[in-house]
């Protein structure tokens, strides 16, 4: 996975606080912008598997 510093869309969270996201959610969002995959990323924000 890429650091936080690789990924110019990490470097500033702030904006994910204009959405009303859970904890999960704003995990899932952040794992997803670092490495798009969408079911490793869901399984990485504590998704349970079968549903990612």
């Amino acid at each position: 996975m890429s650091s936080t510093t690789d990924n110019p869309a990490l470097a500033d969270t702030t904006r994910l606080d204009q959405f009303d996201l859970n904890p999960r959610q704003r995990a899932f969002v952040l794992t997803y912008l670092a490495d798009p995959n969408a079911k490793k990323a869901a399984i990485d924000a504590g998704y349970a598997e079968g549903s990612a």
